[in-house]
């Protein structure tokens, strides 16, 4: 049997028979119960919170270093993998990877990598303004118009004030045409 581990930015390792191979493949599910302490009596535990999956796989290569360099870089490059084995997990990291270099494996090392599960989530963008918000957006509405009345002075104990109305150039969040705010720019 084949086992690979691929990763999106191109990492990729195959193991298989006379190159290297898994030898054990372990997963973990996990979760934490919350804890709410009262004054008195027991603490309350009302909720469970699902930690991410783990996969931790043992294994070794041995043809070349190649492959333990294709790891290295994987995990370095952060790159978001597949595995392929006797499981099929996807949308991992490695967070761990440790190498065992010795003369039972002259031309490789075995190797131990624990790879964790994320979740990667964007912001939804919604378009505003594609609905109606009344009746006078509908076009049902009483029939009243504004007109610009353009510049107006205003007389204040004896002081003139001119108003200027002068239109905001600078765009607001639901003005926005990009699916994610940055918080930079728009």
């Amino acid at each position: 049997m084949a086992y690979t581990l691929s990763g999106h930015k191109g990492g990729y390792v195959r193991f298989m028979p006379f190159e290297g191979t898994v030898t054990k493949e372990r997963e973990q599910y996990s979760g934490r119960v919350t804890q709410y302490p009262v004054e008195s009596g027991a603490d309350i535990n009302d909720h469970m919170l699902i930690d991410p999956r783990k996969l931790t796989i043992d294994g070794a290569v041995c043809n070349g270093l190649a492959d333990v360099y294709a790891l290295r870089a994987m995990h370095e490059n952060r790159e978001i993998c597949v595995y392929v084995g006797r499981t099929m997990q996807d949308g991992m990291v490695i967070t761990s990877l440790n190498f065992d270099y010795t003369s039972q494996n002259k031309y490789g090392a075995s190797f131990s990598a624990t790879l964790q599960h994320i979740q990667i989530t964007s912001a939804e963008y919604v378009q505003t303004g594609a609905y109606p918000m009344s009746l006078q957006d509908k076009g049902k509405g009483a029939g009243k118009t504004t007109q610009n009345k353009g510049q107006q002075t205003i007389k204040i104990t004896d002081k003139t004030v001119s108003d200027h109305l002068v239109a905001k150039t600078q765009p607001s969040l639901f003005d926005r045409t990009s699916g994610a705010y940055n918080g930079l720019t728009l």
